[in-house]
């Protein structure tokens, strides 16, 4: 299995796993439009170091964002993940997929289980999904501006 492959895998089974919990109704159809809705390709990309700087100035300025201890003995045990945004990615869309994670954590299936600290320190990821969703999961000046760039154009033609 590819490294792509096993993070798409790591992902649809967290997802699956959210939808299960916080669908009130086990109907069918609304299920499998969840699934849908919020297929991999259109999750937040995570990375687990730095592209331009040391590796202990990246967990340093990240432990900073989400007040953690900074102090070196912390730092050493601190296990962190930066969220990069789609750029495609409407607003509206990342707001859905949180209120899903959030209702599992309030009905108390996500626990305090995680071993790292998910960071969103305002970078964007380039990458577009393979698998393309819903119109209104795709931000409208984006789509426009890809439209209008040759190396993207064929992969945002409808």
């Amino acid at each position: 299995m590819t490294l792509p492959e096993l993070i798409h895998s790591q992902k649809s089974t967290q997802i699956a796993k959210v939808i299960d919990a916080v669908a009130v109704d086990k109907n069918d159809d609304y299920v499998q439009f969840l699934h849908t809705a919020t297929h991999p390709e259109y999750l937040s990309d995570e990375v687990s170091g730095p592209d331009y700087e040391g590796l202990e100035d990246w967990v340093y300025r990240l432990a900073k964002i989400v007040n953690l201890p900074t102090d070196p003995a912390s730092l050493k045990k601190t296990n962190i993940l930066e969220v990069l945004v789609p750029d495609w990615r409407a607003d509206e869309y990342g707001d859905f997929v949180h209120s899903l994670e959030q209702r599992y954590q309030k009905k108390g299936k996500g626990g305090n289980t995680e071993q790292y600290h998910r960071v969103n320190a305002g970078r964007a990821s380039k990458r577009i999904p393979r698998y393309a969703p819903y119109n209104s999961g795709i931000k409208s000046d984006w789509l426009d501006e890809a439209r209008g760039n040759n190396e993207l154009a064929l992969q945002v033609a409808d």
